[in-house]
């Protein structure tokens, strides 16, 4: 009996679950009931809008990147017990929902019903500040079911506005930076200029990109590299000033400067006029013709030539260079371009028995014709004897009056200056001698072979000797 009263009660509650269950089904699908549940038993449903920005010319050509569906049962407009009628309500925060957006449905199945973006919006605001952005909106939206008006539903739609790549980068200052750089700028130093660009979009539509504009010059690829990420431009390889006489060793360096967008990636540019600036890394040059030349054809180590026929005292001395021509003093001037001034003095005499015989004077370069030239006339203020001077070497230093002092050395030889003839006749000796040193050469070979072969001579005749007198014993032994 109990057991008949207990079946009864569990069939009668199951009936009663299933009516619940097919009643609570049927009034998810009542119009204007919400197709997605609320996020709690305790909360209210809501409704979410979805919609890129657009300009008026892509509204123009339209597409469904416009509009969003509004997932609520019901069919917008039909005169059926489905039927729906929706309106937008008087909140919302930036965007006016009855400006910007109208109602549609899907008249075939599956039933949709959608808002179209019916005005341009502008996501990105007018400054690159996303303090202006139209990110996101919230507003009111009611419903009120064809069959049964007395009935209303409100709702709270929430609306985001997706980004599109519509905005190129822009420039925080003119499109050209300018900047000088020293040739002796060490390697990895940073350009002191900031190339800064920004984007009104989001994501990775807003990250930007620096790069060198293709194709590069090869002195800015070899000697600078730029962060694709901040724009910073570092010095990878030191410049050569004297090296790069073109254009007053200015480079203008082109840089574009794109965004991250995955479609079309908008781009702006910008140029570096970048001088390159000279340095003190040249010892003073001297100014002679023959010297043997280096660094850019410059004179650093020359050798002058000093006859001691012509050196008398307290008159500035007259050189010559071993290439030979016209009379000369010497002149030196700072190897770079800033022009330091040139200070001479006489840093060694061989012998050094001789150095209190000699003083300088610095005569500064006064007009064009002097090149910027230094003069330091050598003069002999103490009597030497002439064959004592030759052979005699001095040292000129001159050192450029800057703070890392460079400095170069000069060499005067002071010898007998030779007159062609006896030029000539030192010649035809030396050409005597060796015809003398030749025929000696000769002779002297000969008589050794002369003695070698009387040599081998006597040591035959001395063999056939001992041969002899062996014989003659041999028979004596014989004969006994």
């Amino acid at each position: 009996m109990f057991v008949i009263k207990g079946q009864l009660f569990w069939c009668f509650i199951s009936s009663l679950f299933f009516v619940a269950l097919i009643s609570s089904g049927y009034a998810a699908e009542e119009p204007c009931t919400a197709m997605d549940p609320a996020s709690s038993p305790a909360a209210k449903a809501a409704l979410y809008i979805e919609i890129d920005e657009a300009t008026q010319q892509d509204l123009n050509i339209g597409g469904n990147e416009y509009v969003s569906t509004i997932r609520l049962n019901g069919v917008y407009g039909a005169k059926t017990p489905e039927g729906i009628e929706l309106t937008f309500g008087h909140y919302y925060r930036m965007v006016d929902p009855r400006e910007y957006f109208a109602f549609e449905s899907e008249t075939a199945s599956p039933f949709a019903n959608k808002v179209r973006l019916i005005k341009p919006i502008d996501r990105d605001g007018p400054t690159d500040s996303v303090m202006d952005d139209t990110l996101a909106d919230t507003f009111s939206l009611k419903c009120v079911p064809f069959k049964n008006k007395t009935i209303t539903y409100w709702y709270t739609v929430y609306l985001l506005v997706k980004d599109v790549n519509d905005n190129s980068p822009q420039l925080s200052a003119e499109n050209v930076y300018s900047a000088e750089i020293n040739e002796l700028t060490p390697v990895g130093t940073i350009l002191p200029i900031k190339i800064t660009a920004t984007d009104k979009d989001a994501g990775v539509n807003r990250q930007l990109t620096y790069k060198f504009k293709e194709p590069v010059d090869s002195m800015v690829a070899e000697h600078l590299m730029i962060n694709n990420d901040t724009g910073t431009i570092t010095i990878k390889k030191m410049f050569d000033f004297e090296s790069m006489k073109t254009n007053n060793n200015l480079f203008q360096v082109p840089i574009i400067i794109h965004d991250n967008g995955k479609s079309d990636q908008l781009v702006a540019s910008v140029t570096l006029n970048l001088t390159v600036i000279d340095g003190d890394d040249q010892m003073p040059e001297f100014d002679l013709p023959a010297c043997q030349r280096a660094f850019g054809g410059k004179c650093f180590t020359p050798t002058y030539n000093a006859d001691v026929e012509n050196v008398q005292q307290n008159i500035p001395i007259y050189f010559k260079s071993s290439g030979g021509g016209p009379a000369m003093q010497i002149k030196a001037k700072d190897g770079d371009s800033m022009a330091a001034k040139i200070e001479f003095k006489i840093s060694a005499v061989i012998p050094s028995k001789f150095k209190s015989s000699f003083s300088l004077k610095v005569k500064t370069p006064t007009t064009k014709a002097d090149n910027g030239y230094y003069t330091a006339s050598l003069s002999m203020v103490k009597p030497v004897d002439k064959s004592d001077l030759v052979g005699t070497v001095v040292y000129i230093t001159a050192t450029e009056n800057t703070p890392r002092g460079l400095y170069s050395v000069a060499r005067i030889l002071f010898k007998w200056n030779y007159s062609m003839e006896e030029k000539e006749a030192e010649k035809s000796a030396r050409n005597y001698n060796s015809e003398t040193l030749s025929l000696i050469v000769v002779v002297a070979i000969l008589a050794a072979i002369v003695v070698f072969a009387f040599c081998v001579l006597i040591c035959i005749l001395h063999r056939k000797s001992s041969n002899f007198k062996m014989n003659g014993h041999v028979n004596e032994g014989m004969s006994l």
